[in-house]
This record gives structure tokens, sequence and C-alpha cells, in this order.
């Protein structure tokens, strides 16, 4: 906390987790934001650091984080949910009666595009290695009908460019169903990624 330059990516997260866990949201925040300030692209310091400014009440700071999260993420309900959770925390210190019909009609925005999302994207591995990257997770149907999903992925470098992009191909994964996915990149240098948004 003292130094978070000293530290690497992978040590600050996990600190910044267990700083959430004895409920030290500051903390957190301030860990979780090393990670964002140093990675722009880095979808779990931007999850986290949203989460932790909300739990802290820092609620003027919430919007700009979850703006760059939905950009790199934007087809997991749970990233627009927090949206909702911004506009809960707002409308406890709004005072002006406009204001807070605004903030009431964006939390229940939100809630409903989350709720209603008919899949959800999940990460379970995003490793960094010698030999090149390997990114895991699921996909969720959330729908009715059984659906295959193409997941365009763009591994991106440490100032946001392109480095790599990988297709694949998901499915058909059933009603209320998920199946996992994983896709490699032979590139090194690689900061974050973000993937295209599912139809």
């Amino acid at each position: 906390i003292a130094d978070p330059s000293k530290y690497a990516e992978g040590t600050l997260l996990q600190a910044g987790v267990v700083a959430s866990q004895i409920k030290r949201p500051d903390d957190a925040a301030l860990l979780f934001a090393a990670v964002a300030n140093r990675n722009p692209y880095q979808r779990d310091a931007l999850n986290n650091l949203a989460a932790s400014y909300i739990q802290a009440g820092v609620n003027d700071k919430v919007k700009p984080v979850i703006d760059k999260l939905v950009a790199l993420d934007p087809s997991n309900p749970d990233n627009w949910l927090l949206y909702a959770f911004n506009y809960v925390g707002l409308l406890k210190t709004a005072k002006d009666a406009k204001l807070k019909k605004e903030y009431n009609d964006s939390l229940v925005f939100y809630n409903n595009k989350s709720e209603k999302m008919p899949f959800k994207v999940g990460f379970t591995e995003f490793t960094r290695a010698s030999d090149g990257t390997t990114l895991a997770g699921t996909i969720e149907n959330r729908g009715t009908t059984a659906k295959t999903y193409s997941l365009e992925v763009q591994f991106l470098g440490s100032k946001g460019e392109v480095v790599d992009t990988q297709t694949a191909s998901v499915g058909p994964v059933s009603p209320k169903g998920n199946k996992p996915f994983t896709i490699k990149s032979a590139k090194t240098g690689i900061a974050g990624y973000r993937y295209k948004p599912l139809v």
C-alpha cells in the first residue's frame, strides 16, 4: 500500500482481493488502481476497482472505470449491473428531485439490461508466458434455445494496439447451460484483451 510500484500486477491483484475480503475497500481500491493505471487493459483490475469504489462509497469515480471495463468485456451482465450499483450509491446522496429521478431511471435501465442479457461470458484464466498467452473461460446460454457462439478476441499490447486476433466457436450451448473455451496466442508482449460483443 505504501509503494505499489515495487510489485508486479499479480501480486497487487491478490493483495487487493485480500483487502476486499477483510473489508478494507479503500486499500483495495488503491491496489487495484495501481494495476489499472499501469495496465488499463487489465480486466480483473478494472472489475475489482469499480466494485471497491462502490463499496467505499466513492461513487463519482465509478462510471469511468465501468466504461473501460465494458469496452473490454461487453457480454458479461455482471459488468452492466455495476452501473446499477453505482446509481444506488448516487441516489443515497442526491437531494435534487430531478436528479433523483434520473438516477433511479438509470438504475432501472442497467438492472434490466443485466437481467435480460441472453448470454454471459466469464473468464477463468489469463496466463501470459514466454511462449505465448492463454485465455480461458465459459459462455453461459441464458436463453431458451440452444446456440453456438463465435467469440472473437483481440489481444492487446501495452499501448492498446492489437497484437493478435483469435476466434473460438463455442457450442452448441444448451439453454441455461454453459460450455468452456480456451483461446491461445503464440504472441508475447500481451497486456490484456477485449472481444466483440456476442450476438
